[in-house]
């Protein structure tokens, strides 16, 4: 898995320069940053889910 690297000052600048001025870039930026950040958590959801499974799978089968 590759980790993203996130710059918070400029994440908090962002969101509070679009109450500062509210333009449609501005809000498509957030609505995308936003569905960008549930894409990654519900992938790795089930990332976890899937190695948890075959992990637990073989130490059942006691293959580990």
């Amino acid at each position: 898995m590759t980790e993203a690297t996130v710059n918070v000052s400029e994440i908090i600048s962002s969101v509070s320069g679009m109450f500062g001025d509210f333009s449609v870039s501005n809000l498509l930026l957030f609505i995308g940053g936003g569905i960008a950040l549930a894409a990654g958590l519900v992938l790795a959801w089930f990332g976890v889910r899937f190695l948890t499974r075959k992990l637990m799978a073989a130490l059942k089968k006691g293959k580990l």
